[in-house]
């Protein structure tokens, strides 16, 4: 194949990541751009009382996507078969009973972002090592352990991330209240001792590939295994290493960890979760008799992704897969139909441990069944506010945004979190109406605020950082992109609003 421009996003437990990339003959050729955005849904499932992930969670991860998708249609990635994502562990947990699913589904419905199923979740992380290693033979360690074999991909592990790791410090070792944002620091020595036995535990019975073999281990700055290399200074390490690590690191408070190299620098997590993850890295390590740990950084499974021609797929075939989801999810509603009765009582039946929890939890399993069928025609199609032609001479993003440019920019495009000058005026109903509901441009005052962040709506965000400085627009805002059902002021409820928008300055500074 000739070199094409890929965009490969990796929504993880603890971050969504996206690279792009030029790719040749199942090789990354060259690095355009790279990024990592915390986004805690491990954390915010952990702390759920019913197995969703949170509203707020999900419209935090869905602002990230929309800043990184932003970053997509900037580098002019091509929206068809050009563009995937990989999702993790924590989507898997949360759509037993809850709304893991369901999620997904508004990535690929909002962003247009065809999303892998998760048994690719493996396969992808293997191909990531495979680019990265400096071993043979590769075995790869990232939440699972994986080997190619004479019998394909072969698997042990996964479902032990920081968060799980966490709670189990905090509320079985330390017999203390998983609150939110607890820290377990300072740990003692026995405790730290405790929390590695008792992982132990929870982890399988070791297959034979898997003892005393060197494995490839791949993540970002705050995987467990930049940790251990930062606190030992090499990228190679034994078990017997990871101990004294483990000892280097008990009976100090946040803040004396918070000056070690292992927290310092960009997309760190709290110091609260450090002695968790050395202490999972060693009892993984010292369980299944793993000889020597190589790591590789690298941004989530998006090299692997990146690398992979069949994960590339049209749309289209993203939203048949999705339709082929929801019908399996009817014929498993319509089999648990006459089991209701009987689930509501708080019974189980043999075989639905994993996805029944007592009454309750089963209600609100039907439940988002339902909602998830209810949606399924706009899956199929298109949203209901993109089924509309797109205006004459605008151009439609895959969030319903509408802009057309008046006038070109010859300035810099602004990045995430960066601040900015702009002037606008807004209307109701059309562009100059008898609507006009703001206009900085009558207070002779440009608005001023960090752009990609939420200080604004979701559809001025997403038109200012793809816009030249000096650029001028009009745009068309959705309602799910600007106040939705809730209104604000003189704008109702449900409202499409239209602006003229021109970008003034970057601050310097």
């Amino acid at each position: 194949m000739s070199r094409c421009l890929r965009a490969a996003f990796d929504i993880g437990s603890g971050a969504t990541k996206l690279m792009v990339a030029e790719v040749e003959k199942g090789k990354v050729m060259k690095e355009l751009f790279a990024k990592e955005i915390p986004v805690s849904f491990a954390i915010d499932w952990k702390q759920s009382s019913d197995g969703n992930l949170s509203e707020a969670i999900q419209e935090e991860g869905l602002s990230v996507l929309r800043q990184l998708v932003g970053e997509c249609e900037r580098l002019r990635v091509p929206r068809e078969a050009a563009r995937c994502a990989i999702a993790t562990e924590v989507f898997r947990k949360a759509q037993r009973a809850g709304n893991g699913a369901g999620y997904l589904e508004k990535v690929l419905k909002e962003l247009a972002l065809p999303v892998l199923s998760q048994h690719e979740e493996a396969e992808v992380g293997f191909r990531t090592a495979l680019a990265l290693a400096d071993v043979p033979n590769v075995i790869c360690a990232s939440f699972q352990i994986t080997m190619r074999g004479d019998d394909g991909l072969q698997g042990y592990l996964g479902g032990l991330g920081t968060g799980v790791v966490t709670s189990i410090c905090v509320e079985e070792v330390q017999k203390r209240t998983m609150a939110p944002k607890v820290t377990p620091n300072p740990v003692d020595s026995k405790a730290a001792d405790e929390l590695v036995v008792a992982l132990k535990t929870r982890l399988d019975v070791v297959p034979s590939w898997l003892k005393q073999s060197v494995v490839t281990a791949i993540g970002g700055p705050n995987s467990m295994f930049c940790v251990a290399f930062e606190a030992l200074g090499k990228r190679q390490y034994r078990p017997s290493e990871i101990r004294e690590v483990l000892k280097s690191v008990v009976d100090q408070t946040d803040e004396e960890l918070s000056s070690r190299a292992f927290c310092q620098g960009e997309l760190r997590e709290p110091p609260g979760y450090i002695v968790p993850k050395i202490a999972l890295l060693l009892a993984v390590m010292e369980h299944c008799e793993i000889s020597e740990v190589h790591f590789c950084s690298t941004i989530g499974s998006c090299p692997g992704l990146l690398i992979s021609d069949e994960y590339f797929q049209t749309l289209e075939n993203a939203r048949l897969k999705m339709i082929s989801v929801l019908a399996r999810q009817l014929e498993r509603l319509r089999v648990f139909r006459l089991q209701a009765p009987i689930a509501n009582r708080g019974w189980c039946f043999g075989g639905f441990g994993g996805a029944l929890l007592g009454g309750a939890t089963f209600a609100q399993g039907v439940l988002g069944l339902r909602r998830a069928l209810l949606i399924a025609p706009v899956v199929a199609g298109v949203a209901p506010q993109a089924a509309r032609a797109a205006r004459e001479g605008f151009t439609e993003t895959p969030s319903g945004l509408q802009y057309k440019v008046l006038l070109d920019g010859d300035g810099p495009i602004p990045t995430t979190g960066q601040r900015i000058k702009a002037d606008y005026t807004g209307w109701l109903d059309d562009f100059e109406s008898d609507k006009k509901f703001d206009s900085s441009r009558d207070r002779r005052q440009p608005l001023e605020f960090q752009v990609g962040i939420g200080k604004v709506i979701k559809g001025w965000d997403e038109a200012l950082l793809s816009m030249k400085v000096g650029e001028r627009r009009q745009i068309i805002v959705p309602p799910q992109l600007g106040y939705g059902s809730r209104g604000i002021g003189p704008i109702p409820p449900g409202a499409t609003l239209y602006f003229d928008v021109e970008l003034k300055s970057i601050a310097t500074r």
